[in-house]
């Protein structure tokens, strides 16, 4: 992935450590923030006692459910469970994790990172997230507002851009406006006009003199969108008036003089776009004096679920399987969808005691769903599971209200057998039945 900064001087190494961040345990979105795994063991359940072990109040999960083990090259995910773990959607008992995996205890959601330890941020309207990539680019933004300097922000559609660019403008103190405008939504016989004006009579239609948005944005900042759909003749231009600060409306004589900040934004590797011979080089170089990427949601999924939140306002609890789809999901259209979920959730939700999966299950396409973590093939066969503790007897009967027929299934052994074991344990399912 390109990276969020200057492209020169070339950016300074940041340290880096393995993180934990707990998304959303129970029936509550939870404040991602990152606990460090430390060397050696880290477990998580709902009643773990060592110093660095995150406890929740999830009745599905064990009170020890999995451990996490830190080592100076790996880093391991042991589950201790009946009822099992996740990661990446799929059963998991001893697996090696990475970067970006996506852990399910009970249900208690997580996300594994190796990323970068920085108390510093930066306060950017409109910027939400509290991922590492989402403190990148506010303080690129920040840092970049402060100037004069040309702003290229490359991303997928959805994932932001023209807040970023707006959020720009509103910190550089400029006194003009802001303008927006999106090449491809310009008819190509019109695009010259519309960036630097024109005279009356310049051509049928024109019965009268009209400012291009260069002028109407003169003191302030005038965003292009998709700039790499601009035609190569007026990329030259383009180029022209950006090295003079002025240009000449179509039909006139005289250029006009103007201070405009030029910020410009694209879907396409602009990059890839030069070597392609579809934007000029000359062009790309005088833009790019800064380029920021803005990463797309599948890449900052501890983002989504505050962002969701944020959206829906006053709403009633996430289920866990709506929160499971929407944490697999890999959002092509990032923000964009993620706004069009909320809404479907909001009006087709109304009136719902809890947010449930079908609400949104045929806008979540799954041909983009997460694609599994799968074990080393050269693993031995599972063994048949040693008889269930007191402890994990007792966690099940909890998180099943006193019911045995759960018990049955996940345990995969006889309606005989398991009252046995409970009877041995002293356990009576009656005093575990709410009501």
């Amino acid at each position: 992935m390109p990276p969020t900064t200057r492209q020169s001087p070339p950016p300074r190494k940041e340290n880096r450590a393995w993180t934990i961040r707990v998304l959303f345990s129970g029936r509550t979105v939870t404040d991602p923030r990152p606990h460090l795994l430390p060397l050696g063991e880290m477990a998580i359940g709902r009643a773990t006692t060592g110093p660095y072990d995150l406890t929740y109040d999830d009745s599905a999960m064990s009170r020890r459910h999995a451990t996490i083990e830190r080592s100076a090259t790996s880093v391991q995910f042991h589950d201790h469970s009946r009822n099992g773990s996740l990661v990446n959607g799929t059963k998991a008992h001893d697996i090696a994790l990475e970067d970006g995996d996506l852990i399910c205890c009970g249900n208690t959601f997580a996300v594994i990172r190796f990323e970068p330890i920085s108390p510093d941020d930066a306060h950017v309207e409109g910027l939400l997230g509290v991922s590492a990539l989402a403190r990148k680019v506010r303080a690129a933004v920040a840092e970049v507002a402060a100037t004069d300097t040309t702003v290229v922000f490359q991303g997928e559609t959805g994932t932001g851009k023209a807040v970023a660019a707006r959020a720009v403008h509103e910190l550089s103190g400029r006194d003009g406006v802001w303008i927006q405008l999106n090449c491809a939504a310009i008819p190509e016989s019109m695009a010259e006009s519309t960036l630097f004006g024109h005279t009356k009579g310049a051509f049928a239609g024109a019965n009268k003199d009209q400012k291009g948005y260069f002028s109407d944005a003169d003191g302030g900042t005038l965003f292009i969108e998709e700039i790499a759909d601009l035609e190569l003749e007026l990329q030259a231009k383009l180029l022209d008036a950006l090295d003079h600060a002025e240009a000449t409306p179509v039909g006139g004589t005289r250029p006009v003089r103007f201070d405009t900040r030029l910020v410009t934004a694209s879907n396409k590797d602009l990059s890839a776009e030069v070597s392609a011979d579809r934007f000029r080089a000359d062009l790309h170089a005088r833009l790019a004096a800064v380029v920021i990427w803005i990463p797309p949601l599948r890449e900052r999924i501890e983002d989504m679920l505050g962002v969701l939140v944020d959206r829906l306002g006053e709403h009633p609890p996430l289920s866990p399987d709506l929160v499971a789809a929407l944490l697999e999901y890999h959002w092509p259209d990032n923000f964009r969808e993620l706004d069009r979920i909320a809404i479907d959730l909001s009006v087709r939700g109304a009136g719902y005691e809890e947010l449930v999966v079908e609400l949104v299950q045929g806008a979540l396409q799954s041909a983009h769903m997460r694609p599994a973590k799968t074990a080393p093939s050269h693993q031995p066969p599972p063994r048949r599971p040693a008889p269930p503790t007191r402890d994990e007897l007792e966690d099940l009967l909890v998180a099943h209200r006193g019911s045995v027929a759960p018990l049955v299934r996940e345990l995969g052994r006889s309606a005989k057998q398991v009252y046995r074991w409970l009877a041995e344990h002293g356990l009576d399912p009656e005093t575990f039945r709410s009501g």
